[in-house]
């Protein structure tokens, strides 16, 4: 396999502190765009003790509250998981600072008047209601809750629903946004042409809300009623919890699409239903699904149970070398523009440590619909 490599670099990234936020500036000479990535550690299992969905309507907000009248605006893309919420911009060269400017206004005290609260719960309605009407959207978060290995609140972001939503008031958003939307809790990183990002340091100290320092502590994360699901019983699944930026090259040869796991399951008729990653502050849990009939599920666990036992997470190396071959170019797609440097930067440079060691594969069926083990955990092997 051919193994690409992003643009060389010839100015390294810098990093500083600016009032408790932390700026990754990341020159790009070959660059002809600048983007810019806010990573804030406030997600969905923060919702707690509000309803569920309400990070997720803090993100919608904030966004909204930056807007001006008669302001030429650049669009923000920004996504809510289960720890952190992203927010992400991209736009030419001479307006880097315009679009730093922009995105760090989403760090600023609650301020939402209750028309505009109205409408973007309406959207969030919308987002939520494509898992409620399909619950193989919330799977993922449902067998990542269940591994024992992850964290806590791996599932906040599919115990969400669209009563859920509708149940937020505006006393929840100001109460989340003021504990978590903190320059103290946040990652500000700009990719682009060296130009573009000269003087944004000082312009960024005066643009960063002042709050108080150190952040307002948090409560601890916390895990809620388990959720149930039967719509998905009889759904086959392994997971493998790890280090949120490390990914386990002999997992992925076992698991990967061309892998013998895979191969097993097609082999008896069942191709994979789904891939998946439930990310976390400092873990992940990464989820593969099939959906066999009702009476092949025993003998497809079996299986699948007898195949990962027999590799014991230990690969051919020229098989895990593949794997890491296509981490290696993948990581190397998304980091090619200035939007996919900036986003990787925020989000790697989290304030929150990753767990060092990956926990074991564990198979799983769903009944009544709740994860069930379905045999002891498999170690995996270096």
């Amino acid at each position: 396999m051919t193994t690409y490599r992003t643009a060389p670099d010839t100015t390294p990234a810098t990093v500083t502190r600016v009032h408790g936020l932390r700026v990754v500036l990341h020159p790009l000479p070959w660059a002809h765009s600048a983007a810019a990535c806010l990573s804030v550690e406030c997600g969905s299992r923060d919702d707690l003790p509000a309803p569920p969905g309400t990070a997720h309507l803090a993100e919608h907000v904030q966004i909204a509250a930056t807007r001006r009248p008669g302001e030429e605006r650049t669009p923000i893309l920004a996504e809510t998981d289960n720890a952190r919420t992203v927010f992400r911009a991209t736009t030419t060269p001479d307006k880097a600072v315009d679009m730093a400017a922009l995105l760090l206004r989403v760090l600023a005290p609650y301020d939402c008047p209750a028309t505009v609260l109205e409408a973007e719960r309406a959207a969030v309605t919308l987002e939520t209601a494509r898992m409620d009407a399909n619950p193989l959207l919330r799977s993922g978060g449902l067998l990542a809750a269940a591994d024992p290995a992850g964290e806590p609140g791996s599932d906040a972001v599919a115990r969400t629903f669209v009563t859920d939503v509708a149940a937020v008031t505006a006393a929840d958003v100001r109460r989340l946004v003021g504990l978590g939307y903190h320059p103290g809790n946040a990652v500000l990183a700009v990719a682009g042409p060296p130009a573009s990002l000269a003087g944004l340091t000082d312009a960024v100290a005066d643009l960063v809300p002042h709050r108080p320092a150190p952040p307002p502590a948090r409560p601890a994360p916390r895990a809620g009623q388990p959720l149930t699901l039967p719509a998905l019983d009889g759904l086959v699944a392994v997971t493998h919890a790890r280090p949120r930026t490390a990914r386990h090259p002999g997992v992925d040869a076992l698991l990967g699409e061309s892998g013998p796991v895979v191969a097993a399951a097609a082999a008896l008729g069942v191709p994979l239903l789904g891939r998946t990653t439930i990310d976390n502050s400092g873990r992940a849990v990464d989820v593969w699904c099939w959906r066999p009939e009702r009476a092949q599920a025993g003998r497809l666990a079996a299986r699948l149970r007898e195949v990962c036992e027999a590799m014991g997470g230990r690969m051919p190396a020229d098989a895990v070398a593949r794997a890491e071959a296509r981490t290696l170019n993948q990581r190397a797609f998304d980091t090619c523009t200035p939007l996919g440097r900036a986003t990787a930067a925020a989000t790697e440079q989290s304030p929150a440590p990753a767990t060092a060691a990956p926990g074991p594969l564990r198979l799983w069926t769903i009944r009544d619909g709740r994860p069930r083990p379905a045999g002891v955990p498999v170690p995996v092997g270096g």
